[in-house]
């Protein structure tokens, strides 16, 4: 297991299994095989040598792009021939020839982790490709250090003193390994790593909750699937839906409400393993617990819960013709990703977006706002509250024989149940608004242009406050309404 420019600077993997230990530290590190996450952006991608195309990106380059705009590899090349006293334009050929090498080694095998082929990249069009065998890789002990002293960055080796990093200004300098363990950013993890016995063990554990982002949940679940984390502790949100495979155990920290719960949740355990799985259950020390414990045989044996659904309960109707207004309304927004994404996200509710990434010394600039769609939905309503519009007419068949059939009998009542929508919906979208104007006033609040000490501090603090903004601005309208209480948990009517 290793962590992003610990051992060698920049080194990111998604899955790291070690065969066997590694003693201290020592140069006596044994081979770790890298098996990459389908989720990477590097997964199955080829780097033709001079066409894009499908699942392909050519190696050279775009040079007729503005420095700070170019290809990372290409603005290097660059960067290394200015310093070498060469003149810059000199960088396509010089990659040009790199990628030759490359398909010339991959070609006759002397570089297995690479292989070669005529890549397709559009109807009747290919060109040469390469691509990296990531099952292939091998991690080593680097022979030295460098030391970037503008991002503090640590790399196994540099070119004239550079780095493939566009915030790098040059000067990287050989560091011992006494210095690195001493360094303000990587030294406390480089010592963890050889001395915390949590390493020694081989446990790697991530939690799965409720109150992370779906897409930071799905990361978890792919490393946890993959066996890059080998301990999760997880909250109900993994006893449905969700498709992990089987497990070597599963320890409840509860007794379940239900019999349905607990064979789910238990059942996670062995099912495609060789069953030698277990399921510990811990009973607490409260009545239904101890009860449960006593008598086990009872609990498993109970009649499963039959499903029921109070219609006779208001906001159970209300909820669900807030969903149909607002399925009335998606369609106008959808861009037909699934009903989940059907309204899209929070961010493009209120037309907002998350700053761009801090890496160099000046904070970027963040724009207030843009136009969402927030006041669509609201002017929506407006027209619905015509007597004629037709959803009307559809809503009477939901609201029969519930207490809110009175809504559709009467124009004053129609009219009170749509104020009542509007007032709901905008307490919702009130809510989140506050959480991202507390966390734009935190980023707002962070110096553009720090001095040369505190910019250390300064910019991972912004990057986090962004990565926070990201996460609220993902998460899916109907997810965030539901939990609001302005539409049901159970259902979206199409």
């Amino acid at each position: 297991m290793v962590q992003k420019g610990i051992l060698s600077g920049q080194f990111s993997v998604s899955q790291l299994r070690t065969c066997g230990r590694w003693p201290g530290g020592k140069a006596s590190m044994p081979t770790i095989v890298s098996v990459w996450n389908g989720e990477s952006p590097l997964y199955a991608r080829w780097s033709t040598r001079s066409k894009n195309g499908w699942t392909a990106r050519r190696f050279v380059g775009d040079d007729s792009r503005s420095k700070d705009d170019l290809q990372l590899r290409l603005w290097f090349a660059q960067t290394v021939l200015a310093m070498a006293g060469c003149p810059e334009s000199f960088a396509s050929k010089l990659l040009e020839s790199a990628f030759d090498q490359l398909d010339e080694g991959a070609d006759n095998q002397q570089l297995p982790w690479l292989q070669c082929r005529n890549h397709e990249v559009s109807h009747g069009e290919s060109d040469r490709a390469v691509q990296i065998l990531l099952d292939r890789l091998r991690l080593r002990l680097p022979a030295k250090l460098y030391r970037c002293p503008t991002t503090g960055t640590l790399w196994p080796r540099t070119v004239l003193g550079w780095a493939p990093l566009k915030s790098c200004r040059g000067g990287i300098r050989e560091i011992t390994l006494d210095e690195a363990d001493n360094d303000r950013r990587w030294g406390r993890a480089r010592r963890e790593l050889r001395k915390s016995d949590i390493f020694s063990m081989g446990l790697w554990g991530e939690e799965h909750s409720a109150q992370l982002s779906p897409e930071e949940n799905k990361r978890r679940q792919f490393l946890f699937k993959d066996g890059a984390r080998n301990l999760l502790s997880s909250t109900t949100t993994m006893e449905l839906g969700i498709d992990i495979g089987g497990l070597n155990g599963v320890v409840l920290g509860n007794v379940p409400p239900g019999r349905a719960n607990h064979m789910q949740r238990a059942g996670r355990a062995g099912r495609r393993s060789d069953g030698s799985s277990v399921a510990v259950t811990f009973a607490r020390n409260r009545a239904f617990d101890r009860a449960v414990f006593l008598r086990f045989d009872d609990f498993l044996k109970r009649d499963l819960r039959r499903p029921v659904v109070f219609l006779d309960r208001p906001r159970f109707v209300r909820r669900h013709l807030h969903a149909m207004l607002l399925a009335e309304f998606a369609p106008l927004h959808s861009d037909g990703t699934g009903a989940m994404n059907a309204c899209s996200d929070m961010g493009r509710l209120y037309g907002v977006e998350a700053p761009q990434k801090w890496t160099g010394s000046i904070k970027p600039d963040w724009s207030a706002s843009g136009t969402g769609y927030a006041q669509d939905f609201i002017k929506f309503l407006k027209l619905v509250r015509s007597p004629a519009h037709p959803f009307k007419q559809r809503s009477r068949k939901v609201v029969q024989g519930t207490p809110l059939d009175i809504i559709v009998e009467t124009d004053d009542a129609w009219g009170e149940f749509l104020d009542e929508a509007e007032k709901e919906f905008r307490a919702a979208q009130e809510e989140w608004g506050k959480d991202y104007g507390s966390l734009r006033n935190a980023w707002m609040e962070i110096p553009k242009q720090p001095s040369a000490e505190a910019i250390q501090a300064e910019r991972p603090k912004a990057n986090s406050i962004r990565y926070q903004i990201q996460a609220i601005s993902k998460i899916s309208v109907i997810e965030w309404f539901s939990d609001a209480g302005f539409l049901p948990r159970y259902g979206f009517p199409s």
